[in-house]
């Protein structure tokens, strides 16, 4: 009890506001982005298609291609949100989703635009469970269920976000000049995680990266 104390001052666990504003904050931001982005495509087609002449076959291999990479990317998320933890790995899967936002408002062609849709996919591949996997670290046992029903309450809005909110901002602006903001948003999400979400280490991260991919195998 006495060596529980003293290891409480020397590490004291941040209250439950800090911990709303340094943790389910940020990462309920990022699960915004991860909603708004899974169904931004579809207010999209139109316009996509009257700028660089897609067919009906691209724009649904568009649409997979950022459910394939999203889908594929949750092999190794696990194993990378155990060793470098959600902070770490939240903001630097928004670095490649900011390049791929980037790709996708430049692009001219089709290649261009899969290229960018898959690396947006892979960039959102984290945005729940990293949210899960801080708020599991952070809340207490008993407040972890709450939380989390918070998070998906307050992140699945951005799916809302991107129908009707979108069409409206579409009559003032182009799709490209969308991205451009949205490119910007993300990155400055990525800088809130990085920089304000607290590090905690964690019991798996004494786990040596062999054990960690052996256990994926089996899975």
């Amino acid at each position: 009890m006495f060596q529980q104390e003293i290891k409480a001052r020397i590490h004291p666990s941040p209250n439950y506001f800090q911990i709303i504003y340094q943790v389910f904050c940020p990462f309920t931001a990022g699960y915004f982005l991860t909603a708004f982005f899974n169904q931004i495509n579809a207010m999209l087609a139109p316009y996509l298609s009257k700028t660089i002449n897609l067919s009906s076959t691209d724009l649904g291999l568009m649409t997979s291609i950022y459910l394939l990479a999203f889908a594929l990317f949750q092999l190794p998320l696990g194993v990378l949100l155990d060793r470098l933890g959600p902070r770490k790995t939240q903001s630097t899967l928004f670095i490649i989703c900011v390049i791929g936002t980037t790709i996708f408002s430049l692009a001219n062609n089709v290649y261009s635009l899969l290229i960018g849709r898959a690396l947006i996919g892979i960039g959102m591949a984290a945005g729940l469970m990293a949210a899960f996997k801080s708020i599991s670290i952070w809340f207490p046992k008993e407040r972890i269920p709450l939380a989390n029903a918070s998070l998906m309450a307050l992140g699945t809005t951005g799916a809302l976000f991107s129908t009707s909110p979108v069409e409206l901002i579409l009559r003032v602006i182009s799709w490209r000049e969308l991205f451009v903001i949205i490119s910007f948003l993300t990155l400055i999400i990525a800088c809130l995680i990085y920089f304000i979400v607290p590090e905690r280490k964690q019991s798996s991260q004494n786990i040596s990266i062999t054990e960690q991919f052996k256990e994926l195998k089996i899975i």
